[in-house]
Parts: C-alpha cells; sequence; structure tokens
C-alpha cells in the first residue's frame, strides 16, 4: 500500500495576515520544486472562492493561479 502526499497552495490568500511581497514568484518556484516530487496532487486555492477573496480589492489584478502554475507543474 503505498502512501502518498497532496499540498495545498493559497498564493494570494490574505487570509491570517499572510503577505508576500511577491507571491507569483515564490510560489512558482515552490511549485517548480514539487513537480520533482511524486505526490498525490498538488491543489490551489483561488484567491476568488471562498472568504479570502469577497471583497473586490482582494481580487483585482489577481491572476487565475491554475493557469499561471500549470505549465510549472506537469502532474
Amino acid at each position: 500500500n503505498e502512501r502518498k502526499v497532496g499540498v495545498r497552495l493559497s498564493p494570494f490568500s490574505t487570509a491570517h495576515d499572510c503577505f508576500d511581497s511577491d507571491p507569483a514568484a515564490l510560489h512558482s518556484h515552490v511549485v517548480a520544486r514539487l513537480a520533482s516530487r511524486d505526490l498525490a496532487y498538488l491543489h490551489f486555492y483561488e484567491p476568488r472562492a471562498g472568504g479570502a477573496g469577497r471583497a473586490d480589492n482582494v481580487t483585482a489584478g489577481v491572476p487565475f493561479v491554475s493557469e499561471m502554475m500549470r505549465t510549472l507543474y506537469p502532474n
């Protein structure tokens, strides 16, 4: 029985006062590194979903994470 791990990332979330000055660059690096791992899945949380993206100013100009990261994670 093989055990695998899934990873969830929320690059543009502002929940719990999380903030990064360049979330696209940070998470692009993380995703590129995770691509070499044998993960069960990689889940991206879009800021438009749930409570983190309800305010219009939260998602203004923010790209869709799944589109942005798809080329970096081939699995």
